[in-house]
Order: C-alpha cells, then sequence, then structure tokens
C-alpha cells in the first residue's frame, strides 16, 4: 500500500481536527442559514414546513396577505441600517402580522417588542401613546435592536436568537456549550428558540416565493391610506368624519391609548385610514378639497361644504363636534393623503 503524502496527511488531519467554520453571515441566501442548524435542529425545519403548509395552511395564507399592508414602512427601516430585506418576515413569527398582537409576557406589536427595550429604543410608550403598536416606529426600533445584537455577535443566526430570548440567554448557552455559533450552543437556548429558528427561516422562505410553495393567488390586503393630523383629536371624531366604524379605525391604529390623539406645540401624528374607506364615494376625497381651496375663498368653500344644496355635486362634510378641527386639517390631510402605505 502507498503510503500517504506529507500534505495530505495535513488535510485530513485539518477536516477532522478543523471542521469547516459555519457562520451564518449570508442572509441573502436562506438555504445557507438552514444548512447552518444543527442535525437535530433540522427536525425543527421540517416540522415549521409542515406547519406553515399543512396544518396552518389558513392562517399562513391571511399571513401573506397582510404583509403589503407593512411590507414598506419594514422595508425602509432595515435598508436604513443595511439589513437583509427578508428580516422584514420575522414579524411573521412574531405576531403573525397583527398590529393588536400583545404576548403573555407583556411583548406588543408586529415585531413584539417588550416595554423596557422600547423606551430603551427611544419609543414613546405612556398611558396616551405605545408607539410599539405604530409600524414605522415599530420597524425603525426594532431594525436597530437587531442592528445592534449582530454587532454584538459577528453571526446573524445568534443576532436573532437574541432578538427572541435575549442576548443574555444566548450567551449564558456560549457559556455552557463552550462554544460560539448556533450549531454548537443551539441545545443550551430555550426550547422556545430552538423552534423559533427554524420557523423563521421557514415562512421567510415561504414568503419569498408563496406560488412555489403552494400558495398561488394570495389576494392582498389593500395598504391604507397615511394622512396627518396636526390637531389634537379622536378616532371617534375620525369615524364620523370617514363615515366608518369606530373598531375599524382603531383596529387601524392602535397605537393612541384610549382612542385620543393628543398633539403638543408644532407635532402632528400619522393616522392610518383604510383605502376602501377613504376612496369611498360617499366622502370628499382631500385632493379635491386642496385643488378647490385653491380655487376658492376658504370661508366660502367651508360654507359649502358644511351646508351644501341637495344637489351640489360637492357633498356634506358631516359637522364633528369641532367643526374648525376638519377645516384647519383639510390642507394636512390633503398633503399627506396620497402617500400609500407610508
Amino acid at each position: 500500500m502507498r503510503s500517504l503524502s506529507p500534505w495530505v496527511m495535513v488535510w485530513l488531519c485539518c477536516t477532522v481536527i478543523c471542521p469547516p467554520v459555519l457562520r451564518s453571515d449570508c442572509m441573502s441566501d436562506l438555504s445557507y442559514l438552514m444548512d447552518c442548524l444543527s442535525t437535530k435542529d433540522q427536525v425543527y425545519l421540517h416540522r415549521a414546513y409542515d406547519r406553515y403548509t399543512e396544518s396552518g395552511r389558513k392562517e399562513t395564507r391571511k399571513m401573506l396577505a397582510r404583509i403589503p399592508v407593512y411590507a414598506s414602512q419594514m422595508e425602509r427601516a432595515l435598508q436604513e441600517r443595511q439589513i437583509p430585506d427578508w428580516v422584514k418576515y420575522l414579524t411573521l413569527a412574531e405576531s403573525r402580522l397583527q398590529a393588536q398582537a400583545v404576548s403573555p409576557a407583556g411583548a406588543v406589536g408586529i415585531w413584539q417588542i417588550m416595554p423596557a427595550t422600547g423606551r430603551s429604543l427611544g419609543l414613546r410608550i405612556n398611558e396616551q401613546i405605545d408607539e410599539r403598536l405604530h409600524t414605522g416606529n415599530a420597524s425603525q426600533a426594532a431594525a436597530l435592536y437587531i442592528k445592534k445584537l449582530h454587532h454584538q455577535f459577528g453571526d446573524w443566526l445568534l443576532a436573532l436568537a437574541a432578538y427572541n430570548c435575549g442576548a443574555g440567554n444566548v450567551r449564558k448557552a456560549q457559556r455552557r456549550a463552550k462554544g460560539y455559533f448556533y450549531h454548537e450552543i443551539s441545545h443550551y437556548l430555550p426550547r422556545q428558540t430552538r423552534r423559533y429558528i427554524p420557523r423563521v427561516l421557514t415562512i421567510a422562505m415561504i414568503a419569498q416565493e408563496p406560488e412555489a410553495h403552494g400558495f398561488a393567488n394570495v389576494r392582498s390586503v389593500a395598504r391604507p391610506v397615511v394622512v396627518t393630523a396636526s390637531q389634537s383629536t379622536s378616532l371617534e371624531e375620525l369615524a364620523d368624519y370617514f363615515s366608518c366604524s369606530l373598531s375599524l379605525l382603531n383596529q387601524f391604529n392602535p397605537t393612541f391609548n384610549h382612542k385620543r390623539i393628543l398633539l403638543e406645540g408644532q407635532s402632528t401624528a400619522e393616522l392610518y385610514i383604510p383605502a376602501s374607506v377613504f376612496h369611498h364615494s360617499i366622502r370628499i376625497h382631500p385632493m379635491r378639497i386642496g385643488m378647490a381651496l385653491q380655487e376658492q375663498d376658504p370661508i366660502d368653500l367651508k360654507q359649502q361644504l358644511l351646508h351644501p344644496r341637495r344637489n351640489n355635486q360637492v357633498m356634506a362634510l358631516r359637522q364633528s363636534k369641532d367643526d374648525s378641527f376638519w377645516y384647519n386639517n383639510l390642507l394636512a390631510f390633503t398633503s399627506a393623503a396620497v402617500n400609500l402605505g407610508g
């Protein structure tokens, strides 16, 4: 038998003693990240896939339909932090993209942010407002948090694990495993996190190419119209103005506690109006109001809007408790009404 050359012996020793390091840096390649999981964790991948495509198929279709409602604001926040776009699908595993989701531990919103974490990231959380429920602000905070975790661990799977169970638990698992990377420490992470990572990777894979996984012709929910209020008001007044139910507006604007929008000084607030409601034929489109304001005397226009003749083409604005609120906010609504989806 021929003896092996010294170089071959060195190569074999290095392969056995120093196996390839699996660093999950390539967030754009989900299959690569899945390969970074340990053999035991591969079982959770199969379970997650069966859950999303079989037993939970109906709920998965609903989640996929909700993506367009929130996608633009999530994508903007992730892009600003140079975080791969598919991380937005983490919200599907976190909250099923339900804006008012609340966990037993107190995490809130589509990103499921805890109160202390939210405040540390600059979100306002008090009796009047909870910005964890605001898609744009919460997405900015979540992106900042994920970026910090990646900077701390230098590994994307570890960053996502820390997002779920906390950086302290990840470091504890590293100490116990006497290892560093996810496939080395996963056995020492909370069971919830071991299931969470495969779920995130699986639902992201499905959401990127839904047709390839049996979700063809998903009917997307229309993105809401974003309007800006420059004066304090309430969702009740908004519902009265747009002639829709209070519960519907509350569903789209859960940020404001007690359904009040309280503003001070020159501050403004973004409000989300369902597209079907905003464009309904029985309401006046803010763009039409804006053009009318440019062509007519504002005082005369207000009288026409509030007291129209029966056959007037411009229908009446329903009078609220404070007519001046709507008149003063007409231009504010006009300036932001065409900004669909944030």
